[in-house]
């Protein structure tokens, strides 16, 4: 019985190798479909000769799927059709009413995805498996949610699967490892917060691996494959300060290369500085999301303040580490000004990297419903306004948008050459978007040339990779 996953973004997807490397521990091997690196993916799809088909889908490609099961179905009239990802989870009711979809996965998908084959292996598919919904002739069978997935040290993420296939990947020389799933805090703009109340009596919500695990897994990937940096992109890699100092140590004495990771800029001190110096960590990432205090507190639920993260920022910089930052234009109320005030606390905190994306609220949440009240959003707002990239459009309302817009596109030069800014104040009420979306291209080249310490033939071959997300 055969796997094939699709996707539409050229990215290493963790669930999908966390699913793979599952079911190879079980005897099944997967293969996977990336329709944005593929001429023609109905070709590359058939080459797999799959007999279950699954989505990896994230909200903002729903039209997407909408478009794709139907062509998928045409030409594999015998295939299982099931969908996974976050969008299933947070929008079952949307995705198993989409023609041509068999079921659907709501919760965690190791256990039900090996469930369902061992199923449709035996010919007799089972349709009370918990964590899946079905479609069975047009009527929909709602299980219960399966727990949330804790068995993280029995197996290794499949890499394969992507770079076997895919041998860009394999290629690159900065690599991707996630530790844990989930994140403490819940920020109104984030998935967590909705995940965490969705799974209450569930399980528990963190789960991290083991450090010891976590190393072979890492030490692998070393054996095999050549890369001089590591990213961890867990929601919040240093939450847990006594496994990270266990990590650091083991990381230390048998991976021994530079890396990046994700921390919060209110739980930054100097012994978790220490920490991370001694794993030789370079760079980490950290969320400013506006330079408006009463924004971050009020609309994003993020009670930190610009003192902790000007704090936090001059004291990684004291010891050499290198800061990203994450930000969002096009919040709900933000002024131009606002947008600016976002700039200069990035200038302030002379901001590495900055990451800046264009606020989109998912719909039925409640941050979406204040805005429809406030009139920031249509009434009817729903999964087919959303747009399929955070860096061109946003379906948020305002007369001020246009300018949003173009500060956004601005952004990263604004914070990288300052003088630049006086520069972009003066213009940004012009409606020239061809101007500023060049200017956004070219940050883009900029900031993944320095990012990750490429040529100007590699960054371009990156960009030229990812030129269908943006």
């Amino acid at each position: 019985m055969k796997l094939t996953f699709v996707q539409k973004q050229p990215f290493c997807y963790f669930g999908v190798m966390s699913i793979s490397g599952f079911l190879k521990k079980h005897g099944y091997n997967s293969d996977v479909v990336i329709t944005n690196l593929e001429r023609n993916y109905i070709q590359a799809l058939k080459k797999t000769q799959p007999d279950i088909i699954g989505f990896s889908v994230l909200s903002t490609e729903h039209k997407w799927l909408k478009k794709i099961v139907p062509e998928v179905c045409s030409q594999f009239p015998d295939a299982f059709i099931i969908v996974g990802g976050i969008h299933s989870i947070l929008y079952p009711e949307d995705v198993i009413n989409i023609k041509g979809v068999n079921a659907i996965c709501n919760s965690d998908g190791e256990i039900p995805v090996l469930y369902l084959i061992k199923s449709l292996e035996a010919g007799d598919i089972d349709y009370s498996v918990k964590g899946l919904w079905f479609n069975k002739n047009n009527k929909v069978i709602r299980n219960d949610k399966e727990y949330l997935f804790s068995d993280l040290n029995s197996y290794f993420d499949d890499r394969e699967i992507y770079y076997n296939t895919y041998t860009q990947f394999k290629d690159d020389k900065l690599k991707y490892f996630m530790s844990s799933r989930g994140c403490p805090y819940k920020c109104s703009f984030c998935q967590n917060i909705n995940l965490f109340e969705m799974f209450k009596g569930y399980g528990t919500y963190i789960r991290q691996k083991e450090a010891e695990h976590f190393i072979e897994e890492i030490k692998g990937v070393k054996t095999k494959y050549a890369f001089t940096s590591v990213f961890f992109a867990d929601d919040l890699f240093t939450m847990n300060k006594k496994w990270l100092g266990r990590f650091v140590k083991l990381y230390n004495k048998e991976i021994n290369i530079p890396f990046e990771c994700t921390i919060r800029a209110d739980l930054i001190d100097e012994d978790l500085v220490q920490i991370l110096l001694e794993g030789d960590c370079h760079t980490v990432s950290f969320g400013i999301e506006t330079g408006s205090e009463k924004l971050r507190r009020e609309i994003l639920n993020k009670n930190i303040t610009d003192v902790q993260i000007i704090n936090a920022a001059r004291l990684l910089k004291q010891y050499g580490i290198r800061v990203q930052t994450s930000n969002m234009v096009g919040l709900p109320k933000e002024t131009v000004e606002n947008a600016f005030e976002t700039i200069e606390l990035n200038i302030k905190i002379k901001s590495d990297f900055t990451f800046v994306s264009l606020f989109t609220p998912f719909p039925r949440t409640k941050i979406a419903e204040y805005m429809i009240q406030e009139n920031l959003l249509k009434e009817d707002y729903s999964l087919e306004d959303l747009n399929e990239s955070f860096f061109v459009d946003t379906p948020v309302r305002s007369k001020e948008m246009y300018k949003l817009k173009n500060i956004h596109h601005v952004f990263f030069l604004s914070v990288k050459y300052p003088r630049l800014k006086r520069v972009f104040k003066k213009i940004i009420h012009l409606k020239c978007g061809w101007f500023f979306f060049i200017l956004l291209l070219l940050s883009l080249v900029l900031r993944y040339k320095s990012e990750r310490n490429l040529s100007y033939f590699e960054t371009f071959k990156l960009i030229w990779r990812y030129r269908k997300s943006y």
